[in-house]
């Protein structure tokens, strides 16, 4: 028994992870209510349309290429989510459930990832289980977004080009193409991904393979050409239709700051030690892989020179605050990490566990805090204004909450409308729903008003961003 579990101990471990990583993507998948978002995704699934419907609404409705809700259409259809409330018992957990699997996926792809560029198990394995505890992965895996399936296909797309690099033949070049394109289709990040790789094939490939890799590049670009008018229509009209436009320099300092310490980014005491610890390991990481060309340089290409590519968007397009727009760059990082101590442990063993350790407890600290957070409560909402309201009650609620009357529906005889500047609030009573972002209610010269509201009224709910607010007759 002792010589068969040596003699598997790298599946067995590799096995392990797998199984936190499930666990830890499937036990909150239906604690959390669906959010806005998610509700979007919900709302094109579950409002009884066919196909061409569907992609008529993406392509005048949203800002995302089609691949994603397609997927999310036939699995709705598949568990029996096409024509049902938001509200049915179990609908955010069986919404959810293909992106915790795949969020699994990703976990063993970044193993295969590391353990081919490094050649080191101990190290594939370190960046598995960073990947396993990285609170930013395990929210974006537990969301019915695209965001986890984005990763999937630009990991299978770093692998099999580090794979066809070393190789003679083509068909991992065909894999490497539709791994670009299928990112493509899933989310407009796909385009730099397209990019990025791109550029390593180009300066990587052999003389004799490189017409193969660019054939394969261009192949991969024509198979997203026909959405690009799409596509720009799209983001054309998200760019005019946008509310809010964040600073430059704000925006920048927050994804610099996101993509460093693989999201730790609240603001606690840690922060510094979090950002110095984690800039340390990276630099270090591709200092130690200096001499191996092709490995750096598809790290560095996964990473670094993605985010500079997506940072130049920045500045000539709108965006707000996530850490979902990058965290699908961490499993590079982690192979770099997992690199650094790598070349920390053939020197200093002592230094390599201390370092080990702290890297771990601040994963565990970000894991623990994304796992008990909160961070979407419609459904207690929709509860206490069940319970409060009564008819002819007109309930407001800023414009970022407009989702939840989709969600669980108006109380019979209770208005609810949107918060706007100058309305009339009639002399009944008032139930003021507010949820506050980052950046305020998101209401511009209606802000002022909203928050003057609220303070006239009687909090009967607080949580997290929520407040419930009743203003007497």
């Amino acid at each position: 028994m002792i010589h068969m579990v040596k003699r598997h101990r790298t599946l067995i471990s590799v096995g392990l992870l797998l199984v936190l990583a499930l666990v830890l993507r499937t036990c909150t998948t239906g604690l959390n209510s669906f959010w806005d978002d998610e509700i979007f995704t919900t709302g094109l699934v579950n409002a009884g349309m066919n196909l061409p419907d569907l992609l008529h609404t993406i392509r005048t409705g949203d800002a995302h290429p089609p691949l994603y809700y397609l997927l999310a259409w036939a699995w709705a259809h598949l568990v029996g989510l096409a024509d049902t409330p938001y509200s049915t018992p179990g609908a955010e957990w069986r919404m959810r459930l293909p992106g915790a699997l795949l969020g699994t996926v990703n976990v063993a792809v970044t193993y295969l990832l590391a353990r081919r560029v490094t050649q080191h198990r101990g190290a594939a394995l370190l960046a598995a289980l960073l990947a396993a505890l990285n609170p930013a992965l395990i929210r974006q895996d537990t969301e019915a977004r695209m965001y986890t399936l984005l990763t999937t296909f630009m990991l299978l797309g770093w692998l099999s080009l580090h794979a066809a690099l070393h190789s003679t033949g083509r068909r991992l070049w065909a894999l490497w193409a539709a791994c670009l394109a299928l990112a493509c289709w899933v989310h407009y990040l796909g385009v730099y991904n397209l990019v990025a790789q791109g550029m390593a094939a180009a300066l990587l490939a052999r003389r004799d393979r490189r017409v193969t890799a660019l054939g394969a590049l261009a192949a991969a670009a024509l198979a997203f050409a026909p959405w690009l008018p799409v596509m720009a229509a799209q983001l054309s009209a998200g760019a005019a239709n946008e509310a809010i436009r964040e600073p430059l320099a704000r925006i920048e300092a927050y994804y610099l700051k996101a993509f460093v310490t693989f999201g730790a980014i609240n603001n606690d005491a840690s922060l510094p030690v979090k950002e110095a610890l984690a800039w340390g390991l990276l630099i270090l990481g591709a200092w130690s892989l200096r001499r191996q060309r092709v490995t750096l340089t598809l790290l560095l290409c996964a990473g670094p020179v993605f985010f500079l590519l997506w940072d130049l968007s920045a500045r000539v397009a709108v965006h707000t605050m996530s850490v979902r727009y990058v965290a699908f760059l961490y499993p590079a990082g982690f192979v770099l990490v997992a690199a650094a101590l790598v070349w920390t442990a053939r020197r200093s063993r002592a230094v390599t566990a201390a370092l080990t350790a702290a890297l771990l407890t601040a994963s565990l600290s970000g894991t623990y805090g994304i796992l008990s957070y909160r961070w979407s409560d419609w459904r207690d909402v929709a509860a206490v204004i069940t319970r409060v309201a009564r008819p002819g009650d007109l309930v407001v609620m800023n414009e970022a909450m407009s989702a939840y009357w989709r969600y669980y529906g108006v109380p019979q005889g209770v208005r609810i409308e949107p918060f706007r500047a100058g309305m009339d609030l009639g002399r009944g009573r008032v139930i003021a729903v507010a949820f506050e972002t980052p950046v305020g209610y998101e209401l511009g010269s209606a802000d002022a008003p909203f928050r003057a509201l609220l303070a006239q009224g009687r909090v009967v709910y607080s949580l997290s961003s929520f407040q419930v607010v009743v203003r007497a007759q």
